[in-house]
């Protein structure tokens, strides 16, 4: 049982390292601040390009985390773009539609 215990512990384990993660990125675009996510391929042995993962008008949410996840495991770099900037997140779809209509 113990030795059960322990081939199951190393290798999710090993599965959990592995697995690349999404890193926070803090950047700056003038004196604005923003913070992104940045994630590196998994298990890839080609070279490929990196994609900007652009989140919807909210900010970034889970979908766009996991948009950036999946391209990783394909075998992308990937990276979410903060649209609004530190201090500047929309609270409601109202506000979010006047954000968004300014571009």
């Amino acid at each position: 049982m113990k030795k059960t215990l322990l081939l199951a512990f190393t290798l999710i384990a090993a599965a959990t390292i592995s697995r690349a993660q999404l890193k926070p990125v803090a950047y700056q675009d003038g004196n604005q601040k923003l913070n992104g996510f940045a994630i590196q391929p998994q298990n890839s042995t080609q070279k490929k390009a990196g994609i900007l993962v652009l989140p919807a008008w909210m900010g970034i949410d889970a979908h766009a985390k996991e948009t950036a996840e999946n391209l990783s495991k394909l075998g992308y770099y990937a990276f979410v773009a903060d649209i609004y900037g530190e201090g500047n997140y929309p609270k409601n779809t109202g506000d979010a539609g006047k954000m968004a209509g300014m571009y």
